[in-house]
């Protein structure tokens, strides 16, 4: 996944993929309820930071190979 994968999302996608390692969703807030489509996501990286992603389409992955 770190040397084929990723590496393509961001060059096939130039400036759309990015890619927040070592970070803890810590909630996903979705449109009305329903839990099919998200709207923004909070998290935590590892320094402690929070951030908040808005976005049209998220992927996330606990793993390197099997969950992705």
């Amino acid at each position: 996944m770190l040397e084929t994968a990723l590496p393509w999302a961001q060059r096939d996608f130039p400036g759309k993929v990015k890619i927040l390692s070592d970070c803890e969703v810590e909630r996903m807030i979705t449109r009305s309820g329903e839990s099919k489509r998200i709207e923004v996501v909070r998290a935590k990286l590892a320094d402690g930071r929070s951030v908040t992603v808005r976005a049209q389409t998220y992927v996330l992955s606990a793993g390197a190979v099997g969950s992705s």
